[in-house]
């Protein structure tokens, strides 16, 4: 049930962005790792600075649930979601203007 969440969300997420992006495809750029709740983030940004993108994964890796999703909150128009599944956790941001964070940790 939570991959199925979790896989849903991301279809709905990357549906906004391609309707966002007016047929741009819109590649995310690696923006390094963030440290947090004892484990590395690898942070990925799209439309975003990576020092925003890296300061708002520092934010949210707290509010991260320790299993299922949850909804973290809006972020500069940025709407966020936490998740845990199969043991990774994972940070989702996006806009409807098609600007994306996410962090995913082991």
């Amino acid at each position: 049930m939570k991959c199925f969440v979790l896989g849903a969300l991301v279809v709905t997420i990357a549906a906004g962005m391609a309707s966002a992006a007016n047929a741009k495809i819109a590649l995310g750029r690696g923006c390094g790792t963030v440290s947090g709740g004892g484990k590395a983030w690898q942070v990925i940004a799209v439309a975003v600075p990576c020092a925003d993108a890296r300061v708002l994964v520092r934010k949210l890796v707290p509010k991260v649930p320790a299993s299922g999703v949850v909804a973290l909150g809006t972020y500069s128009t940025l709407h966020c979601t936490g998740a845990v599944t199969a043991g990774k956790r994972g940070i989702m941001c996006a806009s409807v203007s098609g600007k994306l964070v996410e962090a995913f940790a082991k």
